[in-house]
């Protein structure tokens, strides 16, 4: 039966007149046969060509060790393993130092096209050897020669210049020389500026636009009015914003996708590192400037949410929702109109933008643009891979690292969107905020303040979402109406609490001595609690020692007794420590201690069940409110975010 006429050879030379890729050429043997060199060198080729494509598949770079010490006059390029880009493994079995200066200078004349030798320094470039050992001689009248014997390896070079290439292509991107803007100093023409690169960019004349063309021209048909209140300027920044970061996280992506998996050089080689001159005659070495590991596009698009015709679709769809979702404030059309009630406040609603099932609320940038606000772009870490699935939220969902600022939620109480009161009563909405801030318990600090009186507000900045922690700035006209909306935020209210707070850190030294019972349980830990100082990353020792093996918590009998039990005094020792302070700042601390309060008495209850699947999560909820009470009361940021990332991790050791 003939073969069908739509299916296409898969002989190479079917299809290309030129010579095969000898990967993909081998000999078949037989019995009997007389084979040549060439028969068996042809199954060499055919052997190594493959390794180099299955190394293709795994990825190009760095993928471990191989990175640089300078010490006084010396330079020590430690063992590791590379890819070239001809899919050749590098092994560098041991360190190899190097004198500096480079003596004598190492000449340009190993020319590599990823380096550019004008640019001053040197690269150390690691590349494939082949030592080629000579024959061993016959001994006998009718020999014709033994095969010579050839050892793959890798070798060391220093050349002239600086590492270019693919890798650092992205720094090109136009929208990163925009900068983002933000209320306070934001004119029409300076949005219509960043709005129209955006519009440029996305459109990419003469290939497919980045985004739906109906999504472009919502965009180009936004705009900013010298005349727009203070709330809706704060809005459309934010959102412009989020149009920026979304689209960068777009572009970049697909930067990456374009990546091959095969990058033949005319000589390959890895780039290792850029040597340069320090100040004093010193040295130093840079390994921001290597070929650090870049998996192919196969593994990232696993990972990236697409389909195969689109792999980059889940980021496309988010900057095209980010743009559908632009809904600015609509302030009372006439100053004579009916007063209408605020209403309900409820969290994550208002104007945010609706985002696969969730509301994420505009983020209104700081007051300074920072100059490396493009850093999550524009410049990669050397010692990660390079690549850009969104593992836990693309960059524009957490817009304040862009900036280098606070999470807005930094308590974890929830998020209100509240740019919807603009032009209502201010003493009404400020009643609004107050009775649902002050439900659970809490406490609610409202100001409202005239357009003169702003300025003197310390550490005030323009919002479209608050948190119950924050205290919440009102800025009212004439007239009393809402006029702008911003906040102090809640953590720039956190102190030290005075001389009541080194007892509660010698509370939970002590708490130490509770957790040595959980420590015991498990043969293995993932932290140790070192030797205790007088701050509280105690704490977050503390929850190091509970990051238990689940199989052995879950075993039962005394184990869950013990665990109980250590937990209950830890708990019950940092509850305390934390009752005695008398000068918190902020406004929801007791509310936070009175969480911690109630879930530690659900703990108990669940710890009597003897249950272990009632005990663990009822665990990892009185350890949840016992961050949140003890951040509230003055935790540095740093450390909170450690303590928060410690308490992550806890959780999916128990989940």
């Amino acid at each position: 039966m003939p073969a069908p006429e739509h299916l296409a050879s898969s002989d190479p030379a079917a299809q290309d007149p030129a010579a095969p890729d000898p990967a993909c050429t081998y000999p078949a043997f037989g019995s009997g046969q007389t084979l040549t060199a060439a028969e068996l060198n042809t199954l060499r080729a055919f052997l190594h060509g493959r390794d180099r494509i299955v190394a293709g598949l795994v990825g190009f770079g760095i993928n471990a060790g191989l990175g640089g010490v300078v010490a006084g006059n010396r330079l020590t390029i430690r063992a590791g393993l590379a890819v070239d880009q001809r899919g050749e493994p590098l092994v560098l079995p041991a360190a190899v130092e190097f004198a500096l200066p480079f003596a004598p200078a190492p000449p340009a004349t190993a020319q590599f096209d990823f380096v550019d030798h004008t640019a001053g320094g040197f690269a150390v470039v690691l590349e494939a050897t082949d030592v080629v050992e000579p024959a061993a001689d016959c001994g006998q009248s009718d020999c014709a020669g033994h095969a010579e014997l050839h050892t793959l390896a890798a070798g060391l070079r220093v050349v002239a210049g600086r590492l270019r290439g693919s890798r650092a292509d992205f720094a090109a991107e136009p929208l990163l020389r925009v900068t983002p803007v933000e209320p306070d100093s934001v004119t029409p023409a300076r949005y219509a500026a960043l709005r129209d690169a955006l519009v440029e960019r996305l459109t990419r004349a003469g290939s497919t636009p980045a985004v739906a063309v109906g999504a472009i021209a919502a965009l180009h048909a936004t705009a900013l009015a010298a005349s727009d209140l203070p709330v809706v300027k704060a809005y459309k920044c934010g959102w412009l914003d989020l149009v920026l970061f979304a689209a960068l996280d777009l572009l970049r992506l697909e930067h990456l996708l374009s990546l091959g998996v095969r990058r033949d050089a005319p000589r390959p080689g890895v780039v290792l590192g850029w040597v340069a001159p320090a100040e004093a005659g010193s040295w130093r070495f840079e390994c921001a400037y290597r070929h650090a590991w870049e998996p192919p596009r196969g593994f990232t698009e696993a990972l990236l949410g697409g389909s195969c015709t689109d792999p980059a679709a889940l980021l496309r769809s988010d900057l095209e929702q980010i743009i559908a979702g632009y809904h600015p404030p609509v302030p009372a059309a006439r100053p004579d109109d009916p007063p209408r009630p605020p209403p309900p406040l409820r969290p994550d609603v208002g104007e945010g933008i609706a985002i696969r099932d969730e509301r994420i609320p505009v983020y209104v940038p700081p007051r300074a643009i920072p100059q490396e606000w493009a850093g999550p772009w524009q410049a990669f870490d050397p010692k990660v891979p390079i690549w850009n699935p969104p593992f836990e939220r693309p960059t524009w969902q957490v817009a304040h690292r862009v900036f280098g600022d606070i999470d807005p939620n930094y308590f974890g109480d929830g998020l209100y969107s509240v740019s919807q009161y603009a032009g209502l009563d201010a003493a009404r909405v400020a009643a609004t905020l107050t009775e649902a801030f002050t439900e659970g318990a809490g406490a609610a600090t409202v100001r409202i303040v005239t357009p003169a009186e702003l300025a003197s507000v310390a550490g005030y900045r323009a919002a479209c979402a608050v948190s119950p922690s924050d205290t919440v700035v009102l800025t009212a006209d004439g007239a009393g109406v809402v006029i702008g909306v911003g906040v102090v935020p809640g953590v720039q209210t956190v102190r030290t609490a005075g001389a009541a707070l080194p007892a509660a850190l010698g509370a939970a030294a002590r708490a130490t001595e509770a957790a040595d019972v959980v420590r015991e349980l498990a043969g293995t830990l993932s932290g140790r609690v070192e030797a205790v100082g007088a701050d509280l990353r105690n704490l977050g020792h503390l929850v190091d020692t509970l990051r238990l093996d689940v199989a052995a918590v879950r075993a039962g009998g005394g184990r869950v007794q013990q665990l109980s039990a250590g937990v209950s005094e830890f708990a019950e020792t940092v509850i305390a420590a934390l009752g005695t302070l008398t000068k918190v700042e902020n406004p929801n601390f007791r509310r936070y201690l009175t969480d911690a309060e109630r879930a530690h008495a659900r703990f108990e209850i669940a710890a009597a069940s003897d249950d272990p699947a009632a005990v663990t999560p009822a665990t990892f909820e009185v350890l949840s409110t016992l961050r949140t009470a003890v951040k509230s009361a003055g935790v540095p940021a740093a450390q909170a975010s450690q303590l928060d990332a410690q308490l992550r991790a806890l959780k999916s050791r128990f989940a």
